[in-house]
């Protein structure tokens, strides 16, 4: 036995509405059936900026001294797609790190590279009780430079030197230099993950004509890390240590890295880019 189906309610209205004319026709009407509903997709999560990621390391720093359970928290982060921004070749604040602008040729033939060379080694004491390093065969990424900057840029010029006196006693006292907080972000590997695309210590690099570079020798320029943040063995996106109570908590952040790209600072333009 067929199994009757109830006809729409648009479609009975139709068929109600059909009548007899006086003059033995019908009225002309015509079915009209229901349109399919329209499918609605969930809104994709725009990714975590410079900013939403480093007040996200501060809240796992805050449950590390504090020794509250955060879990909830890194467990809602796991996955998330992020783009961080880093500044690299600040003139006269950077000297030391690997990355670079440098100038190249003659003032007729002249380039510039740039270079971001990922700092991150597995050899750092503070990697082992962050990462649980126990069967990671590399890991590669950049410690970020100055933390407390929701957003990337070249710390100004220095003021006027201090007093001999107040310079002394910066030199001397430990109290008077404020503790550096240490916050990295890294992507690990493990024997098992396939080699291709590791960059194996050997920096990012790319040679710009003179007019491409213009003001990147006075500003710097923007390495973007883009890709989605990746859970550690204990659940944990963001692992951070407590070393002495006196100084901020180190964290490290565990993502995978999906592309990485050169900008230029203030028009964004796209200098080089490298994609897994």
């Amino acid at each position: 036995m067929r199994k009757l189906q109830r006809l729409p309610m648009v479609l009975l209205a139709v068929i109600g509405g059909c009548s007899e004319r006086g003059d033995g026709g019908t009225d002309n009407v015509a079915a009209v059936g229901n349109e399919p509903s329209a499918t609605v997709l969930p809104t994709p999560q725009p990714p975590l900026d410079r900013e939403a990621l480093l007040i996200a390391t501060l809240r796992a720093a805050s449950a590390a001294a504090t020794g509250a359970n955060d879990a909830g928290a890194q467990r809602a982060l796991d996955a998330r797609p992020f783009a961080l921004v880093l500044r690299f070749g600040c003139p006269g604040s950077d000297v030391g790190r690997d990355g670079s602008v440098e100038e190249r040729g003659d003032a007729e033939n002249r380039s510039v590279l740039l270079r971001s060379r990922p700092d991150v080694s597995l050899d750092d004491p503070l990697l082992v009780p962050n990462a649980e390093t126990a069967g990671i065969e590399a890991v590669e990424g950049f410690w970020i430079t100055r933390p407390w900057l929701l957003t990337a840029a070249c710390p100004p010029p220095p003021a006027a030197p201090a007093a001999a006196g107040e310079e002394q006693r910066s030199s001397m006292d430990p109290a008077a230099a404020p503790a550096q907080r240490r916050v990295a972000i890294a992507q690990f590997f493990t024997g098992e993950d396939t080699r291709v695309g590791r960059r194996s210590e050997r920096p990012f690099e790319a040679v710009l004509k003179a007019d491409e570079a213009r003001g990147l020798k006075e500003n710097g320029f923007n390495l973007v890390l883009a890709g989605r943040l990746r859970a550690m063995r204990d659940g944990k996106v963001i692992r951070c240590t407590v070393t002495d109570p006196r100084r901020p908590p180190d964290c490290l952040i565990s993502a995978r890295f999906d592309q990485v790209r050169m900008e230029h600072p203030r028009t964004g333009a796209v200098l080089a880019q490298w994609a897994d």
